[in-house]
């Protein structure tokens, strides 16, 4: 999310909102994500390297992001996941591997 979150050169702006970017002050790291409106917010690189992007870091070809709440009743109920197919997946458990494409 840092690497979404950094403006390529000649840039100001990322890829993502500045609320979801771990070196934003003020957001709330929580592993390799962040805590958002109540949901830890987190994503991976999977599959295979990519071509480097604007600012010569290395991509992915294929990611993993999850949102789950941090208290299954208090701060959300449903979790929910997506990848580069770009289906979101919602687990009405909380969970972070649902199969059931949200509508």
């Amino acid at each position: 999310m840092t690497v979404l979150g950094t403006p390529c050169a000649g840039g100001t702006q990322g890829f993502i909102s500045p609320d979801l970017n771990p070196t934003t002050p003020g957001v709330t790291v929580q592993g390799a994500g962040v805590i958002k409106s109540g949901y830890d917010v987190q994503m991976a690189g999977n599959g295979v390297a990519g071509p480097n992007d604007m600012s010569g870091t290395v991509t992915n070809v294929d990611y993993t992001a999850t949102a789950v709440p941090q208290q299954i009743g208090t701060t959300g109920q449903r979790g929910f996941n997506t990848n580069a197919s770009g289906t979101i997946f919602v687990d009405p458990a909380g969970g972070l591997a649902g199969t059931t494409p949200l509508q």
